[in-house]
């Protein structure tokens, strides 16, 4: 176990309407993720950043300035 949430999945992947269904459904379990490092101490936004993924990093963002 790599200590990745699915919130990681999908930031690495650049699905960014997986990251909307996701907070849709769960918004309080989507907040914690958004901050949840992995095993490389990594979180979705730093997966999102290297990836060059910018929608993804622009909601993730969003998130973080809603908490």
């Amino acid at each position: 176990d790599d200590g990745s949430t699915p919130v990681h999945y999908a930031a690495t992947q650049g699905n960014v309407d997986m990251l909307r269904a996701m907070y849709l459904m769960d918004k309080k379990r989507m907040n914690m993720a958004v901050s949840m490092r992995d095993i490389q101490g990594k979180t979705p936004l730093h997966w999102a950043t290297f990836f060059n993924h910018v929608d993804v990093v622009k909601y993730l963002i969003s998130l973080v300035i809603r908490i």
